[in-house]
């Protein structure tokens, strides 16, 4: 609880950062639907979920066509009902990327525990957004006690994500951990190298 605490303040001085990666998310979204081809009923589709699910829905979209009235809500994810809706509504094989920034225990045991299934019928992607501020936490030399604590924090943070995502890995998930401004060429990247090895 103190580790998740000690996160929250740091990720309080990026709450204006929330609009700008999901609008990041949903230009990828337009990219990664460009790439796709035209035939055998490719395309792509988006939605985005809290403890309910919304965005783009159950009828695949037109490609380039995701939408951005998503508000971020104070609430926790349900990925228990969101991955539900996706194994409902989805039958044909697809690459599934799911987007998050593994803020916490909950979310991380909740993800391998929803993502893992998955395999093999589809190709998921886990993209972790990674924070900078964390990052440079554990790179900074401590002068005191506070920036010290920090430090350890920040360790335990990178620390628990980095086993989380081997823990995917070994699953047979695929996984990206970036920053956000380097999400499209990154995911655009991993898609193309899917393709390439005929996973897709």
């Amino acid at each position: 609880e103190e580790l998740n605490n000690a996160f929250a303040q740091f990720r309080e001085k990026h709450d204006g950062d929330t609009t700008d990666i999901q609008d990041r998310i949903y230009d990828l979204e337009t990219q990664l639907g460009r790439a796709m081809p035209f035939g055998g009923g490719g395309g792509s589709g988006a939605y985005s979920f809290d403890d309910l699910i919304g965005g783009g829905g159950a009828k695949r979209q037109q490609r380039g066509r995701g939408k951005r009235a998503t508000q971020s809500q104070p609430v926790e994810s349900s990925y228990t009902r969101a991955f539900s809706y996706l194994n409902n509504n989805q039958k044909k094989r697809s690459l599934v990327v799911l987007f998050t920034d593994l803020a916490s225990g909950l979310a991380e045991k909740a993800i391998i525990a929803q993502v893992t299934p998955l395999v093999p019928r589809h190709v998921p992607l886990l993209v972790a957004i990674n924070d900078p501020t964390v990052i440079a936490l554990t790179q900074q030399a401590p002068d005191s006690s506070l920036p010290l604590y920090q430090r350890g924090v920040a360790e335990q943070i990178l620390s628990r994500r980095a086993i989380t995502m081997q823990s995917l890995r070994l699953r047979g998930v695929n996984t990206i951990d970036v920053p956000a401004n380097q999400l499209t060429v990154s995911v655009i990247d991993r898609y193309l190298e899917l393709k390439s090895r005929g996973r897709l």
